[in-house]
């Protein structure tokens, strides 16, 4: 009868069926006849062979043919092996069965791995079964398979190759799926299946350490290496080749832990700190936590999982933010905020731009100079708040108005400092000075000898109230007016050249720069001047090139309108005749007789003479011609002393009671005008003037 059929040619691992149990026990049976290391012996088990069926036994092969076993006296066929079914097996597996077709196949025909039998069905004369013991499938390799007969007859069959390779695992899940950032090794427990002896794992591109393996388990040693640092890398297993292969990737997930922030140091900062370094205490922390200021990152540096350092650069204004940590996921989050007050310092005012101020300036800008200053500080001055500029946190700048500097004396400054925080600063004071006084112009600058007091007004700049006039050294009563004008009562010495002087009160202020006034006469425009009594001066008359005005009548002529009742003589009637005036001054110490008259050089002579005592300049219009004093001489009883031939030549002495007096200091005009200047014979050449003590009695 035709041997049992194993269940299924394809290449599968199971159990042998009861038929192939009966093959073994048969051929346990035979082996008592069969002598140790003969072929078809199992590998370990030396001297057993596969069963062999009496020679007269007929079997039927898969197709239905009869299959005659030989006598063992016959020759058996040599056979062949064509083809195996499966061509590969599993590593691991617990048996495989094997089918092989080929020729010359008898009942004592055997499957031979590497040349030692296995148990054997022999299905007909070209197709064989067998099964493959799970010693055959412990490691990768190639299994050389042959079909052998026994003699008479028989031989072995060339061989083909099986391969044991190792099969492709599969991964259903890990345990635990992942732990916390800073965690210690950590053993994972993979399962699945397809799993081997050889099989090992991988996180990422690190091989793991394999402790304990299963065809459906495995477990790993993740190593805290890779656990410092949040992420998520997969866990693969994988069997080597021959075949083999990796599985899918599970995740494995390494999370950051929850962050909590405890304090800062410092908790609170002052605006103008510029960048300052916090230190941030708490828990959960890890490398890639990030400080944050009101959701903005900081620049940020890991120092262990209680503590953080970050830079934080503080505003140009007082505020308060809300200070956390991120850390990224995986895990992680977002901490509590904690608040940190960036708060106004209190300034500190070392000095200004400028330490004095001029009385009356302008609105004065001034920049303070100190330490602590932010954009809302504020500047008072005298306690009164002004235009504040912020330049930066060691300058301010301020406009101080022109009121406060309109009199001497100083004003304080102070730097406030608005809350949160601030203060007040120190004081720094601005002196306002008074300025140096100008004399610019006086009323006069010759003082008359022998005045003992006078008014002199000054024009003047830069003067303030409380001024003193100073007349050399001594101060004198003064009066501060409008617009600059001093007035002061000067007390004269007798004759010198003094120095007049302002001075402003302190603070600051000073003395002008000195005025000289002379206290003499004053020579301006005088052409002669008589310093003593007694001495003659002369003038040249040189009448033909003098201007011409209006001349005397000589029929008319007398005295001067000054003379109460007297005959003034006229002017006019269409003449005109060059006039020689010439300007003299008394510089003696007393008022004095002044005297003139002409010399002519001719028997003629005839000209008119007369004097204006007080005056400068050469009298003109018709009033001021016969505003004379005393005489309007013309010869006679008023001829000159120094000319007895020439009778019309005039002259006003002491002698004919012509002279006139002038004051100390006072001034005359000599006026010498001919009468006919076309005949030049008749041209005095000089005027000739003398002075003579005003008390003198007779001419000399």
């Amino acid at each position: 009868m035709p041997g049992p059929s194993l269940t299924s040619s394809s290449p599968r691992c199971h159990r042998p069926s009861w038929v192939s149990v009966l093959w073994v026990i048969a051929a346990l049976v035979v082996s008592a006849c069969v002598p140790q290391g003969s072929v078809g012996a199992l590998p370990g088990d030396q001297g057993e062979f596969a069963p062999v069926p009496p020679t007269d036994q007929k079997a039927r092969d898969a197709g239905g043919d009869v299959l005659t076993s030989p006598l063992a006296s016959e020759d058996a066929p040599s056979p062949t092996l064509e083809s195996m079914s499966p061509a590969t097996a599993l590593v691991g597996a617990d048996a495989l069965e094997v089918e092989v077709r080929g020729t010359g196949f008898v009942e004592r025909t055997t499957l031979q791995v590497s040349g030692l039998p296995v148990p054997t069905q022999v299905v007909s004369q070209t197709l064989l079964r067998a099964i493959l013991a799970p010693k055959w499938l412990y490691s990768p390799g190639n299994l050389l398979l042959s079909v052998g007969t026994a003699p008479p007859g028989g031989g072995a069959s060339a061989e083909l190759v099986l391969g044991v390779v190792y099969p492709s695992p599969f991964l259903n899940s890990i345990s635990p799926t992942g732990v916390g950032v800073g965690a210690s090794d950590t053993t994972v427990t993979l399962s699945g299946r397809n799993f081997t002896s050889s099989t090992g794992v991988r996180a990422g591109d690190l091989e793991l350490v394999v402790q304990t393996r299963s065809a459906t388990s495995l477990t790993a040693v993740v190593p805290r290496t890779l656990l410092g640092t949040s992420g998520v890398f997969p866990l693969v297993a994988w069997n080597p080749t021959p075949g083999g292969g990796a599985t899918q990737p599970l995740s494995f997930v390494v999370s950051n832990p929850d962050v909590v922030i405890s304090s800062l140091a410092p908790a609170v900062l002052r605006v103008g700190d510029g960048a300052t370094m916090l230190t941030v205490v708490g828990a959960g922390f890890v490398p890639s936590s990030l400080v944050q200021a009101d959701g903005m990152s900081l620049p940020t540096t890991f120092v262990s999982a209680t503590q953080l350092r970050a830079r934080f650069s503080t505003t140009s204004l007082a505020a308060t933010f809300a200070m956390t940590v991120f850390t990224p996921p995986p895990g992680g989050g977002l901490s509590a905020p904690v608040q940190l007050a960036v708060v106004n310092p209190v300034p500190t005012l070392t000095g200004s731009s400028v330490s004095s101020v001029v009385v009356g300036c302008s609105d004065t800008a001034i920049v303070l100079s100190g330490t602590g200053f932010v954009p809302t500080s504020t500047v008072t001055v005298g306690g009164e708040a002004v235009s504040t500029t912020y330049i930066d946190s060691k300058r301010l700048g301020i406009l101080v108005p022109a009121r406060m500097m309109s009199t001497g004396g100083f004003f304080v400054l102070q730097v406030q400092n608005p809350a949160p925080g601030g203060g007040t600063s120190g004081t720094v004071e601005v002196t306002v000075t008074n300025p140096q006084p100008v004399i610019v112009s006086a009323s006069t600058l010759n003082i008359p000898r022998g005045t003992s007091r006078t008014t002199v007004s000054l024009s003047t700049t830069g003067v303030v109230a409380g001024a003193v006039v100073y007349l050399n050294s001594a101060a004198m009563t003064t009066r501060v007016g409008l617009s600059g004008l001093v007035s002061a009562d000067l007390v004269w010495p007798t004759h010198e050249v003094v120095q007049l002087r302002i001075r402003n009160p302190e603070p600051s202020g000073g003395a002008s720069a000195p005025l000289e006034i002379t206290v003499d006469c004053d020579a301006r425009g005088a052409e002669i001047l008589f310093p003593t009594v007694n001495v003659v001066q002369s003038a040249s008359a040189n009448l033909a090139s003098q201007s011409r005005f209006a001349s005397f009548d000589a029929a008319t002529v007398g005295m001067c309108a000054t003379v109460t009742g007297a005959t003034v003589p006229v002017l006019g009637r269409g003449t005109t005749q060059p006039v020689r005036a010439v300007v003299v001054q008394n510089t003696t110490f007393s008022p004095v007789a002044l005297e003139a008259w002409a010399a002519c050089d001719t028997t003629d002579g005839a000209a008119f003479l007369s004097i204006y005592p007080g005056r400068r300049s050469m009298p003109t219009s018709y009033d001021d011609r016969r505003m004379c004093s005393g005489v309007v001489a013309r010869g006679g009883a008023f001829s000159s002393p120094d000319s007895p031939t020439a009778p019309q030549c005039p002259g006003l002495t002491w002698a004919n009671a012509g002279a006139v007096t002038v004051g100390v200091c006072e001034t005359a005009v000599v006026v010498l005008q001919s009468i006919n200047v076309a005949v030049p014979s008749t041209l005095p050449s000089e005027v000739r003037m003398r002075v003579r003590p005003a008390s003198a009695a007779a001419a000399p």
